[in-house]
């Protein structure tokens, strides 16, 4: 959001999160005192989040949340649901033109950061833990997908310096939800279980509504818990003899289920990886001085997670701020009140662009050459061209420029830019490095000089060309997070010729998905997870193909 211009009279907070999104806002006449939505889940239940998923009724926009998922199961229980399709449990990569938003009123939160602007002045306990200068905390931000960790320190001003750069994993709810849906598939077999999926959504959606709500509530001291299974499921189905015989009673309608098994089957393998995580972290001499802990996002609610995380960090306090789950998106919103409330971050990657470079045999003898006829010297290719390493500390005013010279009477450059996980990559082509998108400039067909510029102070990468003798300038701020996992694919080609075949190539795993949307609209007739899906497999190079319409962009990410 453009901070000289404070015309508008609300700040609007958007998480869209794996499994639960939400929104909240408030005016700025009075900024912290931050209104949510309540949403309806069935006749007794309100929540301040609803499921990230999207109704289309012949690829236009129907519903959302809870709404979209109650109604489409009513369709499809009655045969009536061609033309409908429900998309769930997705995370979509917001981009300029795909969400309609003017970019200068447009600002990217990141989560932890997001929920620790939140606590450190609305939760009592945190409060008083995170007072004064140099006090340094962890805020470990678990969602429905991933578990995001960040550390800072507050600064004598009151502002804060993230002193590790962002980590986590993925270790969030919903693989407690899969742990959960495994067994049934082991009591009751995969086909019973797909046939309840597409036959009964309506009870496959209350099923796992059920489950959520045990989850959240299960503490070790429960005893023994019933979880409620559908007609569907049981009344023709023949329990097996699993290997959780001993640990779980199979009865008509229901199962039962100790306390210390219901963690042990679902819970203890994701807080191991976890508490791994954050064990390592704690080991290095920069974090020893770390004594707080505070846990936010939806997951952060179930009791029994709080509990094991205590108990694995007897040394620490442990805060636990009331509704964590809406923290981040509290704190969402006071951070576009206050953007300048964070005055430095710590790289997670290294970024920097593609070049050629002249050959220096002292420099380089680990890499093969190649001449160039037209300059008359050997070239290094697809050079790794770094502005600034992961780890570093960037101010929120860090600028970073380079000066390049284009030869050879080309009228066009394109400057692809990189992120590595390497501290000094050489080449672009290493496994560690991945493209993030491109500058188009044209100039002059003479030698032009071009100044590239790397701003790094906002949660977004922007980047700036410039054409020395014209004073033509190219900025792209495709809204890069610099802490995220997922990026978007080359920049230049959002918008596309229509019947242009697209081919995505790569690594993947088996959750990643890849979404055509339209420029024009937030959703569109392109979406192809449930198709493309079935290309991808871990570790396995695999090629998706898709035919578009003019506006249409890609993106790929991994749920």
């Amino acid at each position: 959001m453009d901070e000289s211009n404070h015309s508008e009279t609300f700040v609007v907070a958007l998480d869209l999160g794996t499994t639960y999104s939400g929104y909240a806002f408030s005016s700025r006449s009075n900024p912290l005192k931050i209104i949510s939505n309540t949403w309806f889940c069935g006749s007794k239940n309100v929540s301040s989040k609803t499921p990230t998923c999207v109704l289309l009724h012949n690829d236009v926009f129907d519903s959302f949340g809870y709404d979209a998922e109650t109604k489409y199961f009513q369709f499809a229980e009655e045969g009536q649901d061609e033309g409908w399709r429900l998309f769930s449990r997705f995370k979509m990569v917001l981009h300029e033109q795909a969400a309609g938003i003017d970019t200068s009123r447009l600002k990217l939160a990141l989560e932890p950061e997001a929920a620790s602007i939140w606590c450190e002045s609305h939760s009592a306990e945190a409060s008083i833990a995170l007072a004064g200068t140099g006090t340094c905390y962890m805020v470990v931000d678990l969602g429905g997908g991933t578990a995001d960790i960040s550390v800072h320190e507050r600064k004598a001003d009151g502002t804060l310096r993230e002193i590790h750069r962002a980590s986590g994993g993925d270790w969030g709810g919903t693989n407690v939800d899969n742990n959960f849906i495994g067994l049934l598939e082991e009591v009751y077999g995969s086909e019973r279980m797909h046939e309840l999926k597409t036959k009964f959504q309506d009870d496959y959606l209350e099923l796992l509504r059920e489950f959520e709500a045990k989850k959240l509530a299960f503490q070790p001291n429960h005893g023994k818990l019933s979880l409620k299974l559908p007609e569907s499921l049981h009344k023709s189905a023949n329990p097996g003899v699993t290997k959780y015989k001993d640990k779980m009673e199979v009865q008509p309608g229901k199962i039962r289920i100790e306390a210390k098994n219901f963690a042990s089957l679902f819970f203890d393998d994701i807080i191991t990886k976890i508490a791994n995580h954050l064990k390592e972290l704690f080991k290095q001499p920069k974090l020893r001085s770390v004594q707080t802990i505070i846990l936010v996002g939806g997951f952060a609610e179930c009791g029994y997670l709080q509990e094991e995380v205590k108990a694995e960090f007897r040394e620490k306090q442990l805060i636990v701020p009331e509704d964590p789950g809406m923290s981040v998106l509290k704190g969402a919103v006071k951070f576009g009140h206050f953007p300048l409330i964070v005055t430095s971050r710590i790289m997670k990657y290294t970024y920097g662009i593609e070049i050629h470079r002249v050959f220096d045999e002292k420099k380089h003898k680990h890499i093969k050459p190649v001449y160039n006829e037209k300059a008359k010297c050997h070239f290094i290719e697809n050079y790794f061209s770094v502005f600034v390493s992961v780890d570093e500390e960037m101010k929120t005013d860090a600028k970073f420029t380079q000066m390049f010279e284009q030869r050879y009477g080309s009228d066009r450059t394109l400057i692809n830019i990189f992120r590595s996980t390497l501290k000094d990559p050489s080449l672009v082509t290493e496994p560690e490095s991945e493209k993030v998108g491109t500058v188009d400039i044209r100039h002059p067909v003479d030698n032009v000089k071009i100044y590239v510029t790397f701003m790094f102070g906002e949660t977004e990468l922007i980047v700036k060309a410039r054409i020395q003798e014209t004073g033509k300038e190219e900025i792209v701020s495709a809204y890069w997070p610099l802490n995220a996992g997922v990026c978007l694919l080359d920049a230049n080609y959002w918008c596309l010729p229509a019947g242009c075949l697209i081919q995505i190539s790569g690594y993947l795993s088996p959750n990643s998905v890849i979404y055509l949307l339209d420029a024009k609209r937030l959703v569109s007739a392109y979406w192809m997870p449930h198709l493309i899906q079935r290309l991808l497999a871990t570790g396995r190079p695999k090629v998706a193909s898709a035919y578009v319409t003019p506006n249409t962009g890609v993106c790929l990410q991994d749920v």
